[in-house]
């Protein structure tokens, strides 16, 4: 939330050494693109959008934990563990609700966040997936699996024994 030359005097005042990442300056990346080129565009138009963003970022950031709370206690409730997720609790919540959950449950079981994409993946293909199928998707190091109406975490995936 503080302005770029702030932060810069905070650290020039305290001797800190600092790094300068050459990817900062390279437009090919969106970070830095949005602040070369959109920042300014919008700090001349709208003088305030900086502080609004950095304002949404921090609500969003405030909304998301709380977020974090209600998946948490649901989990803690439906007897979840760090490796399976019964799917059958699932059933009944909207979609939404449901994707809150699973994203909560994969977070915490593989130390990784799944993007959009990916929980949509997951959606129509474990957990809406037919009772009789076994469907696996790898991810992140790591495989999931539904057996039985449970979603299974698997941090490495099996060995093929020969």
């Amino acid at each position: 939330e503080l302005p770029r030359a702030t932060l810069r005097a905070a650290v020039d005042e305290a001797g800190v050494t600092s790094l300068t990442d050459p990817a900062n300056a390279d437009p090919r990346h969106d970070r830095s693109f949005l602040r070369a080129e959109i920042m300014p565009l919008l700090a001349a138009r709208w003088p305030a959008a900086a502080a609004g963003l950095a304002r949404a970022a921090r609500l969003q950031r405030v909304a998301a934990g709380s977020l974090d709370d209600v998946a948490d206690a649901w989990l803690a409730s439906v007897q979840a563990t760090p490796t399976t997720l019964p799917l059958g609790q699932l059933t009944g919540l909207d979609e939404a609700q449901a994707t809150l959950r699973l994203r909560r449950w994969l977070q915490r079981a593989s130390g990784c966040t799944p993007d959009a994409r990916i929980l949509a993946t997951l959606m129509r293909d474990l957990v809406t997936a037919r009772r009789d199928a076994s469907p696996c998707i790898a991810w992140h190091g790591g495989e999931l699996r539904r057996h039985r109406d449970v979603l299974h975490w698997l941090a490495q995936p099996p060995r093929v024994l020969r």
